[in-house]
């Protein structure tokens, strides 16, 4: 597109739309989105601290390899964006980022040694190998997804590079963060780290089996609130079996009678619940005792509970620890 002055437009368009600034002459693309300018040797910090007081979203740019050592994208009071651009080996040594809008960048090898990235958005964004030393990185909006991650979505037969890119990502942010005692943001990137680990072990073997009932259960030890749901679904589970195959009260058979009527059905339920609740607990008052083929699943409802309670009291001393 050419406007009055026979000058062409950028041919870019993000999520944003079009790019609004003239294209170089000869050319397709504007000096930001321009592959083909080797911006390395180019001093630009002034010239993207002009363009980003402008207001205007910032996304595309290719910016790999440049130095941006100390720039300041904290514009004003409304949070610059620049979004989706390319960053890759960029120098972004003590950078004031304060809430910039980061997210979908890529910032492979890129240094950001004593910069501010307090508040920034870099969800989406391409850590792999990025430098953090002396780096403030309090209320980082991080994604639920790093760049590799969003690239596994969107492929039918992802390759194994992308998960160990991933895993090797959130092994070294796990590391900062435990390093800046920020344990929180350091446990989402160890649970990131385990879930990559387990999707390049071979499918269907016993090691990526076992793994995801780790995390099934309690996420890697990093969430420990999914042991209570299992609990409670596991006695539930037991006790409707229980209730199918029956159990002894006094030498009475408590299960499921059709015969019977909705209450007299509930409340032989819930006795087979009581039995299940002090078979998993290990109580053993021996008021009521299985019966048959029961008795199977109460040795299996034992064995469970005993692994499970000693493996909460475990989880509970480790997040008191920390």
């Amino acid at each position: 597109m050419k406007d009055n002055n026979h000058k062409s437009y950028c041919k870019y368009k993000g999520v944003h739309g079009e790019c609004n600034d003239y294209a170089l002459a000869g050319g397709s693309f504007c000096f930001w989105h321009e592959a083909k300018i080797d911006k390395s040797k180019i001093n630009i910090i002034e010239k993207l601290e002009k363009r980003a007081k402008t207001g205007i979203p910032m996304e595309g740019f290719i910016l790999c390899k440049t130095n941006l050592q100390g720039i300041n994208l904290h514009i004003g009071n409304k949070p610059c964006t620049l979004i989706n651009s390319d960053l890759s080996r960029a120098d972004l040594t003590g950078a004031h980022l304060y809430g910039v809008d980061l997210s979908g960048s890529n910032f492979l090898k890129a240094n950001f040694t004593n910069a501010n990235l307090n508040q920034t958005n870099l969800s989406g964004c391409n850590l792999l190998r990025s430098i953090f030393k002396n780096t403030r990185v309090e209320f980082i909006n991080w994604g639920k997804c790093l760049q590799q991650e969003l690239l596994i979505k969107t492929r039918h037969k992802p390759s194994k590079d992308l998960y160990r890119e991933a895993e090797e990502t959130a092994r070294m942010l796990k590391k900062y963060l435990d390093s800046e005692q920020m344990h929180s943001a350091s446990r989402y990137f160890f649970y990131k780290e385990m879930r990559m680990q387990r999707k390049q072990m071979k499918y269907m073997s016993l090691s990526r089996g076992f793994s995801w009932l780790v995390d099934f259960i309690i996420g890697y030890g990093e969430y420990p609130h999914r042991l209570l749901f299992f609990v409670f679904g596991f006695i539930v589970i037991f006790a409707g079996i229980f209730f199918y195959l029956g159990v002894n009260d006094a030498h009475n058979m408590i299960s499921y009678n059709h015969n019977a009527n909705v209450i007299s059905n509930i409340h032989n339920f819930l006795t087979c619940l009581y039995f299940s609740i002090v078979t998993f607990t290990t109580l053993g008052y021996g008021d009521i005792t299985p019966y048959s083929l029961s008795r199977v699943f109460a040795c299996i409802e034992v064995i469970v509970g005993n692994l499970s309670l000693g493996l909460f009291v475990v989880l509970c001393l480790g997040k008191i620890t920390k």
